[in-house]
């Protein structure tokens, strides 16, 4: 099955090929909407959108692409897993040091992933600025020069 072709569907159909949950799939795609997960799911229920969800699922079995949920999985052992069940064989792992004193290993930043987590979750938004020159001018020409 070719790409959707409607852009707003595709990038829903690949969002939800890869893990990611109904509703956070569909407000990434729409936009913040009260509802989401049952728009989602709704959106969900058309065949071809359904059916490209499996094609792209079944394009991607057996690759090295890791779908949200075992990102979540992984981000979800760095928090839980104390560092005395670590070890240089654990894939927690990330560097290990050896002295006469004992042994050092360090894992992945806790609070890092829980960040991380929340944006796999749709729970967690940049903040963006907009900025617009001449915007207070443009409203004030419009007015017929008046400024509030």
């Amino acid at each position: 099955m070719p790409r959707l072709d409607n852009p707003k569907h595709e990038r829903f159909a690949q969002l939800v090929a890869t893990g990611k949950a109904l509703g956070p799939a569909y407000s990434e795609v729409y936009g913040p909407k009260k509802g989401a997960r049952q728009m989602g799911s709704k959106l969900l229920s058309d065949i071809d959108i359904k059916q490209r969800v499996a094609e792209i699922q079944s394009k991607t079995e057996g690759k090295a692409v890791l779908t949200i949920a075992q990102k979540r999985e992984f981000l979800r052992r760095v928090v839980v897993t104390p560092i005395g069940q670590v070890d240089e064989e654990s894939d927690l792992c990330q560097a290990a040091e050896y002295s006469d004193t004992g042994r050092k290993f360090k894992m992945p930043d806790k609070l890092r992933a829980i960040e991380l987590d929340a944006k796999l979750a749709g729970e967690f938004t940049e903040k963006v600025e907009i900025k617009s020159d001449g915007l207070l001018e443009l409203l004030q020409a419009i007015r017929g020069g008046k400024a509030k």
